[in-house]
């Protein structure tokens, strides 16, 4: 499994996702406008393209498989 996950969304998408999000940094890159935000606790890259494609990009959670406790006492 890959550790980014990306999905492209619309202008109106971004719009919503902007608001609902806390801005870390953005910049332009030449006529891409580039965001850094956190939603909902996780960090995602937005790329505003401009023909009006948005990629959005993030990183996959882990999982962490269920961990035995082992009682040393019981030895």
């Amino acid at each position: 499994m890959s550790k980014l996950h990306w999905q492209t969304c619309s202008a109106t998408e971004l719009a919503a996702l902007l608001q609902q999000s806390t801005m870390e940094k953005s910049s332009a890159v030449g006529k891409t406008t580039v965001y850094q935000v956190t939603h909902e606790g996780n960090e995602k890259l937005i790329l505003s393209l401009v023909d009006g494609h948005v990629l959005v990009v993030k990183l996959n959670q882990i999982k962490h498989p269920g961990r035995r406790l082992i009682d040393n006492a019981k030895k």
